[in-house]
């Protein structure tokens, strides 16, 4: 009968192994309550976080799509100014050759003229004084200002 009392008492916990062990549990349990507080907290500040972000977002579209509106605007814009300008200037007979070849300037009055109708001997005054001197100097220098404008035009051009 020693013996059983022994062993029962060696499975139970003394009063202070208790005590302590409960105090565990209640820390335990108190820094368990914190930290649901804790995450709780975090939880709302992560949904309120996300939901500004969905709003940046959507204005971040909203911005993106009027940029892609107003670019689109300011290209057409660009590319009617060039033209209204080129047009300005043919009919001013200040378009130049500049970086075109002959008949790449040839080309652009041309084009030009399908906007005024003007007669060939326009279209030859302003092909001779758009050229670029060098090409003034061969016209002169050969005598080709007498010629038709695409017979000026093809001796001019390199391919020959």
């Amino acid at each position: 009968m020693v013996t059983d009392q022994k062993h029962s008492s060696d499975s139970m916990p003394t009063e202070q192994e208790v005590i302590r062990y409960t105090e565990k549990l209640t820390q335990m349990f108190g820094l368990n309550k914190q930290n649901t507080g804790v995450y709780k907290a975090l939880f709302e500040q992560i949904l309120a976080l996300e939901k500004r972000l969905e709003d940046y977002h959507f204005e971040y579209v909203k911005l993106k799509r009027k940029y892609t509106v107003i670019d689109t605007w300011a290209k057409k814009m660009d590319l009617e100014w060039t033209k209204r300008k080129t047009l300005f200037n043919f009919s001013t007979m200040l378009l130049v050759q500049g970086k075109n070849t002959i008949k790449e300037f040839y080309s652009k009055l041309e084009e030009c003229n399908k906007n005024f109708g003007h007669n060939e001997e326009f279209l030859k005054c302003a092909l001779l004084k758009g050229l670029l001197s060098k090409n003034e100097i061969k016209i002169l220098m050969g005598g080709l200002q007498a010629l038709a404008l695409d017979e000026i035009v093809k001796r001019l051009s390199p391919e020959q």
